[in-house]
């Protein structure tokens, strides 16, 4: 394998989980991704699949681990655009902060 090469490794095991208060069997899928020299990791396909229209993941680690969680685009956008449509504007949303404030 050259150096700038990524090898994934599917293995399997059986894990044993509570699901609505039944403790069921629950096949898991162990892959390994190789880090390359740049620091990149592709992600299986069996797990990329799962996740359709993701473009970004937020990263983490809890010292050991690697967490990926997908991020959804956000829909500020789609509501700025209907807000306009309404004809509603900026200080329309800001009396309403403001009377709901006080409503409250």
């Amino acid at each position: 394998m050259q150096k700038n090469e990524w090898a994934v490794l599917a293995l399997s095991r059986m894990e044993y989980r509570m699901r609505q208060g039944f403790l069921v069997s629950v096949k898991v899928f162990i892959m390994l991704a190789k880090k390359t020299i740049k620091n990149q990791i592709t992600l299986p396909k069996a797990v990329v699949t799962q996740f359709t229209g993701v473009e970004y993941f937020d990263v983490s680690t809890d010292g050991e681990c690697i967490v990926l969680r997908p991020l959804q685009k956000s829909r500020a956008d789609e509501v700025r655009a209907k807000l306009a449509e309404l004809g509603i504007g900026e200080e329309d949303v800001t009396s309403a902060v403001s009377w709901a404030r006080k409503t409250a």
